[in-house]
């Protein structure tokens, strides 16, 4: 008998093998969930409205619905007024929203922003309306979100979050209301003097600081009262984890759902959520690992789900796939029987499978690079993340130009994150021995892109309100800023393409595209200039003649260099430029005062004089002879990258040609198609490999429960 239970246990161990998982999901749909939604941004805040105020309200918040600056910090604000948050255009109330008004019964009306965001025509149809305006703005959304704090009255906390993007905000929105706390909006280097006032004037204790120094810089946070960082990967992470760090102040009973991606929704949202002290969840069409982990540890709590939006920012399907648990298997559930589907656990099973052994090939193919191909095989991966963030850029300026009535600040601000982001992993990257400057290059491009991207945002906006002065302006700015980013990311295109094809040594290329050869040009025009200065004071004063205003001048170009950190490869030359300087401010000390003695008579200090001028001059020759090599280098070795990039492309060409394709991106594509087909080919393998391994487990199974039972 012990035998046969051994054998049996034996047969359980072997059937769990490959048993499926216990797969547990919440289920979402079984909870009360409403969509509140509109045609567009301005009719789902009326939904909002009508849904959290349907008997009226005597005050209201009215923010700019086409840009998220200035309205980001009005969630307190509509708590403490016991208002809801609607939107308008520039220039007009929209007639949803007026509408929405009078049904409120309104008599007072908080507008948030300047005149630039919200027009006096605006004010204006209000105050003809019967209605009360007071407007709340500052010089810029720093100083607006401090204005909007002063009407909370006294505190002793504040969020601080990025004015520059809009998910942080939103995130803490819900929470500032219900806690009565300011939301403070900061640059991401700089503490604006009005919110740094604002903390000092109101003795504030203590601050959440939202966000890594990526997003707000470590110096900011420095200045902040009793910071606490509260941190995550993306937007999504930080959103939750900003709610289970306030987890004790929310209630889950209702949570609110909006896109991440937009801002108006949300913020439409955050007037209402606080009623409740409810959470604004804020998710992506395939919601992240987070979100779906928060949803499934509170599903216990959660009794109805609000949609901030319609279906076009917020599917259906993403909401069917809300409730899983991350952590198990999914997607093996059928949601019509609630049964487990065998064969979509075994097509899991053998996903899994192969894409671990992909990842293992990867891993040795990785392992088998030197470092120096290590290095420049991940260099070109973000060389070519740039690439593709410079076309999305293009076609943001594209749609700024062919519709000038739309705003571009939710897609310029998405790709903005995605420009952080990447900065903030080249960041992380070693560089190796022959690098050069190359990271610097490719950290700066980021810089420059980011800055680009601000710019044609602003150009976008411009555009909108069809303002020709700031049009002109912005486009200027686009323009250099875009020059900017082209010579930074040329020097990093540069050294991606010829370490791919020859290994050429990058301190060499970073000799030719350096600005050290611009800043020995300018120490060397200009010591070159005082030398000459000083030559001919000191042959007028042996002259008997005294030159103050040449003296004057040669000492203007005796100017000591400031601090050069954007060449790492050239401390000898800046070393050289430091040793002149200090030869020419020895060389016109010694003059000034041979100078004097030539006015008094004596020529006593001639000989000091000619030797320090002497030594000058040495110097100034030996940087004028490093200039004209460097020249000569340069113009071989800039030939040389001309050379490389035109071969490269070249060979690019060629390879296509034989291919068959027209461009790298088609190839690229085709490519992915190809292994896209290939792993579904072998998952379908392997899925035949569990399915026999499973069959003749079953069947030794059964063989085994027919063995005759030996109570020997």
């Amino acid at each position: 008998m012990v035998k046969r239970l051994g054998i049996l246990l034996l047969i359980i161990s072997l059937s769990f093998a490959f048993s499926p998982p216990l797969i547990s999901k919440a289920d979402v749909s079984a909870n009360s969930t409403f969509r509140m939604a509109g045609n567009d941004r301005y009719q789902t805040a009326v939904e909002v409205s009508k849904n959290g105020w349907p008997t009226g309200s005597n005050s209201l918040i009215l923010a700019y619905g086409e840009n998220f600056p200035d309205a980001l910090s009005a969630a307190s604000l509509a708590k403490k007024m016991s208002a809801p948050i609607l939107l308008t255009p520039r220039n007009e109330l929209d007639s949803n929203t007026a509408n929405e008004i009078i049904r409120l019964g309104t008599k007072q009306v908080y507008i948030v922003g300047g005149t630039g965001v919200v027009s006096g025509n605006v004010a204006d149809k209000l105050i003809s309306m019967g209605i009360t305006v007071e407007r709340i703005a500052g010089y810029d959304r720093f100083e607006t979100s401090v204005c909007v704090a002063q009407k909370l009255g006294s505190c002793s906390e504040a969020f601080i979050v990025t004015g520059e993007d809009f998910p942080d905000a939103l995130s803490v929105a819900p929470i500032a209301a219900k806690k009565g706390i300011p939301i403070l909006l900061v640059a991401k280097d700089y503490l604006p003097d009005s919110v740094k006032n604002y903390l000092s004037e109101k003795n504030i204790a203590k601050t959440y600081v939202v966000g890594g120094s990526d997003i707000i810089d470590s110096n900011v946070v420095a200045q902040l009262p009793n910071p606490e960082i509260i941190n995550g990967s993306d937007r999504y992470d930080r959103n939750v984890n900003i709610i289970n760090k306030f987890s004790s102040d929310i209630d889950f009973s209702n949570v609110y759902l909006a896109t991440g991606e937009n801002f108006p929704d949300a913020l439409a949202g955050a007037a209402l959520a606080p009623n409740t002290s409810s959470p604004i969840i804020l998710i992506i069409t395939t919601p992240s690992y987070g979100t779906n982990k928060l949803i499934f540890d509170k599903s216990s709590l959660i009794k109805s789900i609000r949609v901030l939006g319609g279906t076009a920012v917020v599917t259906d399907k993403t909401l069917s796939d809300l409730g899983s648990d991350p952590d198990k298997a999914s997607n093996v559930v059928d949601n019509s029987t609630g049964n487990i589907n065998y064969d979509q656990w075994i097509i899991n099973q053998a996903t899994l499978r192969i894409l671990a052994k992909q990842a293992e090939e990867k891993r040795k193919e990785w392992d088998s690079y030197t470092t120096d191909q290590k290095y420049n095989r991940t260099y070109k991966q973000y060389v070519d993340k740039l690439a593709d963030y410079n076309k999305e850029f293009n076609i943001l300026k594209g749609m700024a130009d062919d519709k000038p009535d739309k705003i571009i600040s939710d897609q310029a601000d998405v790709l903005k994150d995605k420009i952080s982001n990447t900065s903030s992993e080249i960041s992380d990257i070693t560089p190796i021995e022959n690098s050069g400057d190359s990271k610097l290059y490719l950290q700066k491009s980021c810089e420059a892109l980011k800055s680009v991207v601000e710019k044609v945002n602003w150009y976008s906006f411009y555009k909108s309100i069809n303002d020709v002065t700031q049009i002109n302006e912005a486009t200027k700015e686009l323009n250099d800023a875009v020059t900017t980013f082209n010579e930074d990311f040329s020097k990093s295109y540069n050294y991606s393409i010829i370490t791919e094809n020859n290994g050429f040594n990058a301190t060499e290329i970073n000799q030719a595209n350096t600005e050290l050869y611009k800043f020995l040009t300018e120490y060397t025009t200009k010591f070159e200039k005082a030398y000459d200065n000083l030559k001919t004071a000191y042959d007028s004063m042996k002259n008997g003649k005294a030159q103050i205003d040449l003296m004057k001048v040669a000492k203007e170009n005796i100017c000591k260099p400031g601090y050069f950190d954007s060449f790492t490869s050239g401390k000898e030359e800046v070393s050289k430029i430091m040793d002149t300087y200090n030869c020419g401010t020895e060389a016109y000390k010694t003059l000034e005062q041979y100078s004097y003695d030539v006015i008094t008579g004596d020529n006593g200090s001639d000989g000091n004089a000619a030797e320090k001028l002497s030594a000058f001059k040495t110097k100034v020759d030996e940087l004028k002879s490093d200039l004209t090599k460097m020249e000569a280098n340069n113009t071989a070795i800039q030939s040389v990258v001309d050379h490389s990039v035109q071969d490269a492309k070249e060979a690019e060409l060629e390879f296509l040609e034989d291919k068959g394709f027209s461009s790298m991106e088609e190839y690229q594509k085709a490519l992915e198609e190809q292994e896209k087909s290939t792993t579904a080919k072998q998952i379908a393998d392997e899925a035949e490999n569990i399915s026999a391994e499973m069959k003749k487990q079953e069947e030794e199974k059964k063989l085994l429960l027919k063995l005759p039972i030996n109570d020997g």
